[in-house]
């Protein structure tokens, strides 16, 4: 059996504005149009989700909930503090606590770690994921607790520029 995960880092925000909290930084208008691209580019290739997670900021959130009204899906959308300032560790332990009846799943997060995890996870340097660049990663697994360093087989990366 095999499991796969999409990492999706979120798609281009604004600056931070004075006083205001990184976490509820908005998505640009270019933003808008790359989660869209994406989740057009998902519906098109019949990609089935069973489950997308995101990071709880603003921007993060944003992306996964166009990414899901482009890709006319059903998703069951899991809101995360765990993928916003964080870790690879803390990364792969959302993934290992992914429930088993899963077999596809859209992490939506924040580089530098989306690009760390894409790269722990399969060995390949993928360099740094652009905003709403997509890595698709199978694993030959039964149960995601499984998911570990280098045990992953990347099998795409795609980002909004190639799908204009």
């Amino acid at each position: 059996m095999s499991k796969k995960i999409h990492l999706l880092r979120h798609a281009h925000s604004v600056d931070r504005q004075p006083g205001q909290d990184d976490k509820d930084r908005f998505l640009s208008p270019t933003g808008i149009d790359e989660a869209k691209l994406i989740g057009s580019y998902l519906d098109d290739q019949q990609i089935v989700l069973d489950s997308v997670i995101t990071s709880s900021a603003v921007r993060a959130n944003a992306t996964a909930l166009l990414v899901m009204e482009e890709k006319k899906g059903n998703e069951n959308l899991i809101i995360t503090d765990t993928l916003y300032e964080s870790t690879t560790r803390a990364y792969l332990e959302c993934i290992t606590s992914i429930h088993d009846n899963a077999q596809t799943v859209l992490l939506v997060g924040h580089n530098p770690l989306i690009t760390y995890l894409a790269e722990y996870l399969t060995k390949n340097t993928i360099g740094d994921i652009v905003t709403c660049g997509l890595v698709t990663i199978n694993f030959e697994i039964d149960s995601w607790k499984e998911v570990s360093e280098g045990n992953g087989i990347l099998l795409s990366y795609v980002y909004p520029a190639m799908l204009r």
